[in-house]
């Protein structure tokens, strides 16, 4: 019987998770004659439970985090990659589209790319592949073709010119032109650009959210998965300034979650609670789609010290470090859990290309730029070894 206290992914969870399981068993020749798409379904369940039976575990569907990486060893199930899989979920209809899903300006965003939604307007696009282009210039060729050239030279300029630059010539009204809609789309199927979003997201979004979940006491998954969807989709500034219970911490959770919607603009605060009301209860409707996550890995009621995540290790060794005046950089984590881990920088490379008006948005873009260098450095160290 599944140990009620592992975490454990089952039917119902949509993710590419559940697509690597799927590959795997196939190669082994238990999901034969089904698609790969990343959607645990009856036909998943029915092969993980025939694996289960031939490999002396009980066949209930639910795969433990041993199990998994008894089917496939390179399957990551992290606290962080459980709750990435339910955010882009959210952020995505259909799950194997998350990487290299792009939108148009639908919400004045010019253009929305990836598993975690980098938009045009605040930079964050453009210095990500600014930084692909910089390690993996072939793909960039690849994947716009002749455009990749002029591409890539026009959002070297500032912001301004760079948001110009997608009005004029990747945008048709509020769709994408079709050669730079298919080339976002290649661009997104590449392993190497999927890792890297990964990265990114990690490095941006969830290290912050686990100073915040640690600040306010969470223990279960629950807590981390509340606060990284607010990092993510908005809603960050109240997490930020949520303050808490401190003789009952998982009640935090629930209170926390009426609260995040209040900061997100008026069109996105149904949508938001929803979001925030799952995660902090386990299940629930969000965008027409029942959820329920313990299917996906939220069951564990204490999750504080198994972060598998090699980041987030460091990351809780460096803000240790940090706090105890032990060499730490300050820069990157904060001696306050109560501030941004990433706060603005005082004084900005005087050749940096991202010269605009506002030193807040260039400080803002600057950031952008640092984080997914350090996520390209961190590929790069990770594939020496």
């Amino acid at each position: 019987m599944t140990d009620i206290r592992e975490p454990y992914l089952a039917q119902g969870a949509r993710s590419h998770t559940v697509l690597a399981v799927q590959t795997a068993l196939q190669e082994k020749g238990f999901y034969l004659n089904a698609r790969t798409d990343g959607i645990f379904g009856p036909k998943t369940d029915h092969a993980v439970k025939t694996w289960q039976l031939q490999n002396a575990h009980t066949a209930d569907g639910k795969l433990t985090p041993d199990q998994l990486h008894a089917v496939d060893h390179k399957i990551d199930f992290s606290l962080f990659a459980r709750c990435l899989a339910v955010v882009a979920a959210w952020e995505h209809d259909n799950p194997l589209h998350g990487f290299s899903a792009v939108y148009g300006n639908f919400d004045t965003a010019l253009i929305t790319y990836g598993i975690i939604g980098m938009t045009w307007h605040n930079g964050e696009l453009p210095e990500f592949l600014i930084a692909v282009n910089n390690c993996y210039p072939d793909l960039i060729k690849e994947s716009f073709g002749p455009n990749a050239a002029s591409l890539i030279e026009e959002i070297r300029h500032n912001l301004t010119t760079s948001r110009q630059y997608a009005k004029e010539k990747l945008l048709l009204g509020r769709q994408l032109r079709p050669w730079a809609e298919h080339g976002f789309r290649a661009l997104g199927n590449y392993p190497e650009i999927q890792q890297i979003q990964i990265k990114h997201a990690e490095n941006k979004y969830w290290l912050p959210a686990i100073t915040q979940a640690r600040r306010l006491g969470f223990k279960s998954p629950n807590g981390f998965l509340l606060c990284f969807d607010a990092a993510v989709q908005g809603g960050f500034s109240a997490v930020k300034r949520f303050t808490f219970d401190a003789l009952n911490p998982e009640a935090n959770i629930t209170k926390l979650a009426d609260t995040i919607d209040d900061v997100v603009y008026p069109r996105w605060r149904t949508d938001k609670r929803e979001r925030s009301m799952i995660a902090a209860t386990g299940s629930g409707n969000a965008q027409g789609r029942q959820y329920d996550l313990t299917s996906w890995g939220f069951y564990s009621t204490d999750e504080l010290k198994q972060f598998s995540s090699p980041a987030a290790s460091e990351f809780t060794r460096r803000s240790s470090a940090a706090r105890a005046g032990e060499g730490g950089r300050l820069g990157e984590i904060p001696s306050d859990p109560d501030q941004p881990a990433n706060p603005e920088p005082d004084n900005l490379p005087e050749d940096s290309p991202l010269n605009e008006s506002s030193g807040h948005a260039l400080a803002r873009l600057y950031r952008a730029r640092n984080y997914i260098n350090q996520t390209i450095s961190l590929l790069e160290k990770e594939s020496s070894t």
